[in-house]
Parts: structure tokens; sequence; C-alpha cells
């Protein structure tokens, strides 16, 4: 089992100003988009990824759970390796859980790993709009098996959906381990940077 963690910024939809504006446009006005020095923290520091991007936790969650069961990882290999072994793995479990990272003693109370949903958000007290305060997202990844690079080029991959880059339908395409050469998928896996890695787990079959 892997743990990878992230602090990042949430995407955050808000009505555009402009009395123009359509539907469609008042609704995907991005508000915040601050840059990697506002999320900074000492203490983290080589402990986990800091996304330079704002992100959308739901999808992030969402891609995770489509991802789960057995599919050929191909292009989440390392691909000097994608060659030299079967691919075909069963992803057993993969969750994004996205929390507030908070310093606060009512937070810390909530427990260390608590969900950010939308009660213990709502209460938290902060120096800033909560909507756009600074959350921990992490990924719990357990497989029959890892190849080279693979969790962090799936985390990678789902960062990238997650703060639109990638669209949620082509995950379908990502898990065809036919459509894994460089030329067809290679902008569309990348790997997360090596700090947030953890190996928390590790389960031997019986012989």
């Amino acid at each position: 089992r892997y743990q990878y963690l992230v602090r990042f910024r949430p995407k955050v939809l808000r009505a555009s100003a402009g009395n123009n504006s359509t539907s469609a446009e008042r609704t995907n006005t991005c508000i915040c988009e601050s840059g990697v020095h506002t999320i900074r923290k000492p203490s983290l520091v080589g402990k986990c990824w800091i996304c330079p991007w704002s992100i959308d936790p739901n999808v992030a969650s969402r891609v995770c759970a489509l991802m789960e069961g057995t599919h050929d990882f191909s292009s989440f290999v390392h691909k000097a390796d994608r060659n030299k072994k079967d691919n075909v793995i069963h992803l057993l479990k993969f969750r994004a859980q996205a929390y507030l990272d908070d310093d606060d003693e009512s937070s810390s109370s909530e427990g260390e790993n608590a969900a950010a949903t939308d009660d213990n958000i709502v209460n938290s007290i902060g120096k800033e709009p909560l909507e756009g305060r600074p959350r921990m997202l992490k990924f719990t990844v357990e497989a029959s098996g890892f190849r080279r690079g693979m969790v962090r080029l799936l985390v990678g991959f789902v960062i990238d959906v997650a703060r639109g880059k990638v669209k949620e339908d082509e995950v379908d395409l990502a898990l065809d381990g036919s459509n894994s050469t460089e030329s067809s998928l290679g902008y569309m896996v990348h790997s997360a940077p090596a700090c947030g890695l953890y190996l928390t787990k590790v389960k031997y079959s019986n012989i």
C-alpha cells in the first residue's frame, strides 16, 4: 500500500461579475488560481507535493473510483519498462481523501485525516474565506502489484484531470494498454514528483 500527499487550493467556481455573461460562463469562472508561494508550509517541505494548480477534489475522487479494478496499466508504467512485463494489474483500492490543513485545535480534534465534508469545512474558523483555504489531498493506493513509477504516474494523471487539463471521459483511453505509446498518451500522463510518496504497508501472499 502506498500513500501520496498533496497540498493544494481548491478550485472555486463563482458567478462572473459581467452582466452579459452566459449561464455557462458564470458557472465556470474560477476565482482561485493563486501561486504555490501562498500555500507553502515549512513543516511540510519535502513531505508532500505543493501543487501549483487549483484542483477539484471531488473530480479527483471520481477519477480514482473509475480506475479501480483490473486494467492494463501500461500507460502508468515507466516507459523504459512498459514492454518488460504484463501490466494487467488489479487495483484493489484507489482513493483520494481531502481534508482541511489547519493548525487550529478545533480542526485537530476532528482527527488528523478528517475528511473535508461540507459540515467540517463550514464549521472551521480561518483567516481567509473557507472555500479557498489550502487543503491536503491524501491518495491511498493498493494493488496486486506495482510497476516502476506507477503510483506517481497515477497521481499525476488524476491531478491533471482534477485541474481540467485532461477530460474525465478520457480516463478509459488511458486505461487501454494499446494506447500506451508516447505519441498517443504523452500529453495525458505525467508523473507527480517524488516528494509526498510513502510506502505504508506490504502484504505477501501465502506460499
